[in-house]
């Protein structure tokens, strides 16, 4: 079993030998001659010490093997560059804590200056002569700094005069971006917000050092600035500019265009001359009709770098795992080279670093967390030809920069999250108006690594992948299944297996933002915490009873799991992982910019920019003809908004039931002050059956009437076959557990809790008291924990498997599993096919069924808890409670909302818990705000409520 994460295991492991990594001169460039690679070694000379680490992170049950001495930087960095002079490398971290740029001295690892920063997005060059760096300017939002700073409005780009003696640099005024209109991202928002930032990102500097050019991401344009008046103007782009770079000849300029898929041409001498070069995706995946704009690609190419002794650019195009390699004379794509693993796409190239002598392409691979090299040219030796992938180097988490020095001797690599966040022995057990800022918090930290070593040899690389290999399954993978599992059929000659023979209808409930301690944290037969329980059994005495007894009920019927993990932060990434596997590159980096407030539009699983190559579960189904169902999801591209020309956008919506509920109901719309209230046509539940309200919506009562209708065509003879009308794949909603807070007249926390409590109890029952239990599987699953108690990791949540093949008895079952290894075993009962490379090894979930059925079914339990309890102390927690918009999913801060929840379970004296090691920091940022704004309108209720909302409308859940 692996470590839980606040337990995390690094250790020492044995030092690669110099075979592994050769010092620069020794064979970095076998096809130089030897004249030239001894003039490299003797130029050289020397070696960085290494030290090598080992890490097991629990949610993803990867084990890291680092290559390199490590530096510690700042929060989620993910780019940066090397001095010209090659003496400093400067990390800019762009998580939602603190930002900053940090300068480490190559030589000994130690950072010798931090320059703080409202908000940066990773990009940072530097003149030619070294004296001078840029470095693209986010605004400052919610997030602390570690000093004074420029530009906290954002839309500038910070300027930095360099000490070349010490490395020391000092900030200069900064340049002011010109306004622009318009812009995808601006459009591409909910709601659509024109007034966004432009938010610069890629920048490029012309070699006299007299233009600076600034991709600006939201506007779909790209800047140019005189450096000496900082007087600017912009150019037209393709759809979200990443990054921009000049060719050798300094004429043209090229802009990734990460939607479009295509790089904007720009004419330095008369900037109104454009062009596009088409057909940077993976040729599997390119129309026939290329050159052509294939916007439902969505490829998103970024890093963009010019081969300063050869006519063309390298792309890394991020969605598609490759590198595009561009003729600047052609104005085309010549080559891809692709980086994809044959499990599926999630290798994520997004930065690349040019040896100096031409011979290798480096590739920062934030999904495989890896470097990779690829030859540029045939090697003397007969190892590899020109574009081959010589093999990958191992390095921390979400590999996001790498760089190599000018002289070529020493490789620099950045990982965003390092070894993950850690445990939080500090967190406050409190929220009130006067909070320690966000970085003084463990789980607010997501800190990163820069990785130093001397340039690997081609042998060294080809060594080193193995490690990477390993690394990319689970520690806990399943190298042989069960022989006797329900899971699947027999394996087929190309190495699948073939769908379930047993089990023909899946149920996959997807639930808010609970922790396994708040549920079972006082059950004994797992591993718990008691104190943390807010949420019990019925019987169980206290506040706290009454409240969950199908949970209970059925961890007993079948198998309790206390190692499960979340893979998502908050339900930005929660949603796009339960119905997609894959949250990308772009849903990373920009969740921090999007709940820091710095500008990123709230889109994430609702717009195309933000869906992963392969989609969405739902399309997988429709592609393989896989009868499948929609109940509820507004995320997972199966909301209006997501159209992109993508052939299966049709059957996904014509797969979603109109007439449930969706995440917009999250209990009710609207003042809780309405006649009747809360039955009510705006409040929705998630039970039904007779125990709501009449006029109250009920998501089981629409689930139960349209199931009854297809279970009726579902006879013996027919069950499994297309006659009978239950889709094979069935995704649900079930939302209640956010619960909406502890304001007076709303409804109680207790309630809403117990209300989905009741709604899965009542699920189960309806199901396996029907003609297709003995052929069925349910699982049942949080979005996302965030940062609710946990003393394990914030990460660790709550789910069921419920099945006639699911193993009875209730025992505890401490094997570690994921929201990935839901979505695989799923995939591997209906037939569906991996979308990415991470649900391809996932671990499926065996240890929780048995070849033997059990068809007894299950039958609801009526919580002690009442479901329609209203909050009635007029406490001051309730008053708060009043003033938050509890009707907009998840804009509440989770922080918040379980801090509200303890105090209506346990009462205003009580002192809530800490949240659990590795607790979201985008969503204890989002709660400092909150408070902070409390505490100086509390007087004045109104005027809280609007300051809050506009603030957290600014700083939002893409699910909001």
């Amino acid at each position: 079993m692996t470590l839980p994460r606040s337990n995390l295991a690094i250790r020492l492991v044995p030092l690669l030998a110099a075979t592994l990594l050769a010092s620069c001169g020794e064979s970095t460039a076998p096809s130089t001659s030897g004249a030239a690679a001894g003039a490299l070694a003797a130029k050289c000379g020397g070696t960085i010490p290494q030290t090598g680490l080992a890490a097991i992170i629990p949610n993803s049950g990867r084990k890291l093997t680092p290559i390199g001495r490590l530096s510690k930087v700042g929060n989620f960095p993910t780019g940066g560059a090397i001095t010209p002079n090659g003496r400093y490398y400067w990390s800019a971290s762009a998580g939602l804590g603190t930002n900053d740029l940090q300068i480490v001295d190559l030589a000994s690892g130690s950072v010798i200056q931090k320059l703080p920063m409202p908000g940066t997005y990773g990009q940072v060059i530097f003149s030619a002569d070294g004296k001078t760096a840029y470095a693209s300017g986010l605004s400052k939002g919610t997030s602390p700094t570690d000093g004074p700073t420029m530009g906290d409005n954002g839309d500038v780009i910070h300027v930095f005069s360099i000490d070349p003696a010490t490395g020391l640099a000092s900030e200069q005024m900064p340049f002011t971006l010109p306004a622009t209109q318009g812009g995808s991202a601006r459009i591409n928002s909910l709601p659509p917000n024109p007034n966004l930032p432009s938010f610069p990102v890629g920048m490029a500097l012309t070699a006299d050092g007299k233009t600076l050019l600034v991709a600006l991401y939201n506007a779909d344009k790209l800047a140019v600035i005189d450096t000496a008046s900082g007087s600017s103007s912009t150019v037209n782009t393709g759809a979200y500019p990443y990054h921009v770079a000049i060719e050798r000849s300094g004429r043209y300029a090229y802009v990734s265009n990460a939607y479009d898929g295509t790089l904007t041409r720009v004419d330095l001498t008369n900037t109104a001359t454009t062009s596009t070069v088409y057909c940077l995706g993976d040729p599997a995946r390119l129309p026939a009709t290329c050159p052509t704009l294939n916007t439902a690609d969505n490829s998103q190419p970024q890093y963009v770098l010019p081969d300063p002794n050869a006519d063309r650019l390298f792309v890394a195009v991020t969605n598609q795992d490759g590198v595009a390699v561009v003729d600047t004379k052609m104005n085309a794509v010549t080559k891809f080279i692709s980086l994809k693993r044959p499990e599926g796409y999630g290798t994520q190239p997004v930065s690349l670093a040019l040896a100096p002598d031409g011979s290798t392409l480096y590739v920062a691979e934030a999904g495989d967390n890896a470097i990779a090299a690829i030859a540029l040219s045939d090697r003397a030796d007969g190892s590899a030809k020109a574009f081959d992938v010589i093999g990958k180097l191992p390095t921390a988490d979400y590999t996001s920069d790498v760089d190599v020095t000018p002289d070529g001797c020493t490789l620099v690599w950045t990982a965003a999250r390092g070894f993950g966040a850690g445990p939080n022995p500090n967190y406050g057990t409190t929220y009130a108006p006067a909070v320690a800022p966000v970085d003084s918090y463990v789980p607010a930290l997501l800190t990163g690594y820069v990785g130093v070593l001397p340039t690997p040899a081609d042998a060294a690389f080809r060594t080193t992948t193995a490690l990477v290999d390993r690394a990319a399954r689970p520690d806990n993978r399943v190298a042989t299944p069960p022989a006797d599992t329900p899971l699947h059929g027999a394996k087929q000659a190309d190495g699948s297996y073939a769908p379930s023979d047993k089990i023909k209808y899946v149920f996959y409930i997807v639930r808010e933002n609970r922790t396994y301690d708040q549920i079972f944290g006082a059950d004994t037969r797992g591993n718990g915490r008691a104190d943390l329980e807010v949420f019990g059994d019925n019987g169980k005495a206290g506040p706290t009873g009454g409240i969950t007894p199908n949970a209970h009920a059925l961890s007993r019927a079948f198998s309790l799991l206390d190692n499960f993990y979340e893979d998502s932060e908050v339900s930005t990434d929660g949603h796009v992982i339960t119905s997609g596997a894959y949250a990308t590159n772009y849903d990373t980096k920009s969740l921090h910019q999007d709940y820091g407030g710095r500008g990123r539009p709230s889109d994430i699983g609702t717009y195309p920019i933000s869906f992963p190559p392969n989609y969405f579960l739902f399309d997988q189904a429709a592609t393989q003809n896989i009868r499948f169902r929609i109940y509820g999801e507004r995320s997972g591209g199966a909301y209006p908004l997501g159209v992109d020309g993508r052939p299966t956008f049709a059957a996904v919506q014509a797969a979603s039931d109109p007439a449930y509920p969706s995440n917009l109901f999250l209990g009710c719309i609207g003042p809780n002050s309405a006649p009747g209230y809360p039955n009510v046509p705006t409040c929705a539940f998630d039970a039904g059956l007779g125990t709501t309200p009449a006029l109250a919506q009920s998501r089981i009562n629409v689930f139960n009437a349209e199931f009854a209708l297809q279970v009726a065509t579902c006879t013996a003879a027919t069950i499994g076959t297309p006659a009978c009308l239950v889709p094979a794949f069935n995704y649900l909603i079930m939302v209640s557990d956010h619960t909406n807070g502890n304001g007076v007249g709303n409804r109680s926390p207790q309630s809403m809790v117990a209300d989905n409590d009741l709604g899965i109890g009542q699920f189960v029952d309806i199901v396996s008291h029907s003609a297709i239990w003995p052929q069925t599987a349910i699982f049942i699953v949080e979005d996302d924990a965030q940062d609710g108690p946990d003393h394990v990791d914030a990460h660790r949540s709550v789910a069921f498997v419920v099945s006639p093949y699911a193993k009875r008895g209730g025992q505890a079952v401490h094997t570690r599993y994921d929201q990935v290894s839901v979505i695989r075993t799923i995939e591997l009962i209906t037939g569906l096919q991996p979308l990415s490379l991470f649900d391809a090894v996932a671990t499926p979930m065996y240890d929780l069924f048995t070849a033997t059925p059990d068809n007894t079914p299950y039958t609801a339990i009526m919580p002690t808890q009442s479901l329609t309890e209203l909050n009635t102390a007029n406490t001051a927690s309730a008053a708060m409670s009043a003033v938050l918009p509890w009707d907009q999913l998840d804009a509440v801060p989770q922080a918040v909302s379980d801090y509200l929840i303890w105090k209506a379970v346990h009462g205003e004296s009580s002192t809530p818990p800490a949240p659990g090691p590795n607790a979201s920091a985008s969503e204890h940022a989002r709660a400092q705000g909150v408070m902070a704004l409390y505490a100086r309108h509390k007087d004045s209720p109104e005027t809280a409520r609007r300051a809050i909302r506009d603030f957290l409308s600014a700083h939002r859940d893409a699910d909001d």
